[in-house]
């Protein structure tokens, strides 16, 4: 088991409670983790790519897991951010803010990619523009459901790319 995440507070407890299981843990942005090509079977994301640049997070997750390898995610729905911008309007930061997250979402459904400013890429997802960016990134088998306000999304990693060797 590894865990990768960007703040060094929650790696420093991770590490505390879950070393002793032989877990490991890493600061790293998901858009460039430090671990071999193909090394990993599957990945849980629970409500982070929603704050990640998606198309470089999928791409680096297609490389770290293994032909085949698993990706589990929760996404944040338009309707999410739509209940985020109507509870912090008229504040004009925050209004802001939010209307820029649902303009990448919008950049994200029409062309599976998203805007960034700086290191700052947060969008809000829809089935369609979910499914051109993992397709565009090599994943296939892909499965999207909503329950409530919650958005699951599952995929695999393609087998094995035309031209592509076969990682042992």
């Amino acid at each position: 088991m590894i865990g990768v995440d960007i703040q060094q507070d929650r790696v420093q407890i991770a590490r505390h409670n879950y070393n002793p299981r032989g877990w490991r843990y890493l600061r790293a942005r998901g858009e460039t983790i430090p671990l071999a090509n193909a090394s990993v079977n599957g990945v849980f994301c629970e409500v982070a790519f929603p704050y990640m640049h998606i198309p470089r997070v999928l791409a680096e997750l297609r490389r770290v897991l293994a032909p085949g390898g698993w990706l589990r995610a929760t996404l944040h729905p338009p309707s999410f951010t739509w209940g985020e911008l109507k509870m912090y309007f008229p504040n004009p930061k925050q209004t802001l803010f939010r209307v820029f997250v649902l303009l990448n979402g919008m950049v994200l459904h029409c062309c599976g990619g998203v805007i960034s400013v700086g290191k700052m890429a947060e969008s809000c997802q829809t089935d369609t523009g979910i499914r051109t960016a993992l397709r565009r990134a090599g994943f296939t088998t892909v499965s999207l459901r909503h329950a409530g306000p919650k958005f699951y999304m599952e995929a695999r990693r393609e087998q094995v790319r035309h031209g592509e060797a076969a990682v042992a």
